[in-house]
């Protein structure tokens, strides 16, 4: 006999955990939350994983209970003033207020970058950085705690099926779990998608993401910084006022290239890519690289489904908002769904306002970034420098473009 919910979600990652809470908090549902491994604790010498976090993401991790704090001896992040939060169990995060973007030979300069700054647009910070591993550990410990959330480690999904009145997911351990609404949050090799014969449409940028951290000898820790090249993208996002993550974007054949260098080598090509903006560079963990897909959901939601995060789109990481999206997802979802008033839970002309609604900034998003990407390594691209100056110049439009960002 199967145990029931409102809703299960499949995947326990930093989406997965946020949908669950969100669901349980917003709609006063119970949920099922399905996971095979749990945040293991990290060591701090190999390569973790750094989350640009958009002001509109830490306002929703924030109504789950946390807020990011103030890593030891470094600068924090504001608290909030929009959202009250339950008690706060605190996560790693660094604040920053500016972020330059660039095109060109050398560092930054009037006629090639345009600056963000976070007192022109009035708000206290353009966004944080934070590892990802407290960050899903933070947000695992406080649905164990939750009375309304059961989570099932230890197991994956093995198959699916929707009925008229419920949802099922079998688990590979012979559970069944039951639920009036199910959630695929497992990423973008989604098991549930799958199950449900959902296309999966893809395509590669034939560019690598090589991700490491960097120490730095003149960084202020307030500034992000991001720089075009001719082969690739390289952003240094501060961790601290004397560590930087680093995501450099190149192309298949360069990245295979950097990874087989020497610490010396590596050293040298990161510091000639990063124009000296940050100081002298010095490579601090081993590099994580992974490949640069363009990916979306033929259809995120129908009767009693829907798919959130990477399960439903994937894009590339020059803007860092990935997670961004995907926590952007869970909250229309949640929304939506208390909101529905006395229409059945799973409902899909209810949940087809979610999609909707996602379907309009995702594409936008994932559209612009795809674009920028285009012309920043084609033929367009002194063009493109050049219109970053004018856009550096036009005030209004810039707040327009950082608002969107900022959600």
């Amino acid at each position: 006999m199967s145990a029931r919910f409102q809703a299960a979600v499949a995947g326990g990652g930093t989406v997965g955990l946020a949908c669950a809470l969100l669901l349980n908090r917003r709609c006063d549902w119970d949920v099922a939350l399905v996971e095979r491994s749990a945040p293991r604790d990290e060591d701090g010498e190999g390569p973790q994983r750094a989350l640009t976090l958009s002001p509109g993401a830490v306002e929703t991790l924030n109504e789950c209970g946390l807020q990011p704090g103030r890593p030891p001896g470094r600068e924090g992040v504001p608290p909030s003033t929009r959202t009250r939060r339950p008690r706060s169990q605190d996560f790693p995060a660094h604040a920053f207020s500016r972020m330059v973007v660039w095109r060109g030979e050398g560092g930054p300069w009037s006629g090639n970058s345009i600056t963000f700054d976070a007192a022109e647009m009035g708000v206290q910070m353009l966004g944080c950085v934070a590892h990802e591993a407290p960050l899903r550990r933070a947000l695992w410990d406080r649905a164990q705690q939750c009375k309304g959330i059961r989570v099932y480690s230890g197991a994956s999904l093995a198959s699916v099926r929707i009925e008229e009145d419920c949802g099922y997911l079998d688990l590979d351990n012979g559970k069944e779990i039951g639920a009036e609404l199910l959630v695929g949050a497992d990423g973008a090799q989604s098991k549930l998608r799958s199950a449900l014969g959902i296309e999966f449409r893809s395509s590669g940028y034939g560019q690598t993401g090589l991700v490491f951290e960097a120490d730095c000898s003149e960084a202020d820790g307030d500034t992000a910084w991001q720089r075009f090249e001719d082969d690739g993208v390289l952003a240094l996002l501060p961790l601290s006022e004397s560590r930087m993550s680093i995501v450099w974007s190149l192309p298949d054949e360069r990245a295979e290239q950097l990874k087989r260098l020497d610490d010396e080598g590596l050293e040298a090509a990161l510091n000639d890519a990063g124009a000296g903006v940050a100081g002298e560079l010095a490579p601090a963990t081993p590099i994580a690289s992974f490949p640069l897909r363009r990916s979306r959901a033929e259809q995120v939601c129908g009767e009693r489904y829907a798919l959130v995060g990477e399960a439903a789109r994937t894009v590339h990481p020059l803007a860092g908002q990935g997670l961004n999206l995907g926590l952007g997802d869970v909250e229309a979802l949640a929304r939506v769904c208390a909101g529905q008033g006395d229409a059945l839970i799973g409902d899909a002309r209810v949940l087809g306002r979610f999609a909707r609604e996602r379907a309009r900034y995702g594409e936008e998003m994932s559209w612009g970034i795809h674009a920028i990407n285009a012309a920043f390594e084609g033929a367009l691209a002194p063009l493109a420098a050049l219109g970053m100056s004018a856009v550096d110049r036009a005030r209004p439009l810039k707040r327009v473009l950082a608002a969107r960002a900022m959600r």
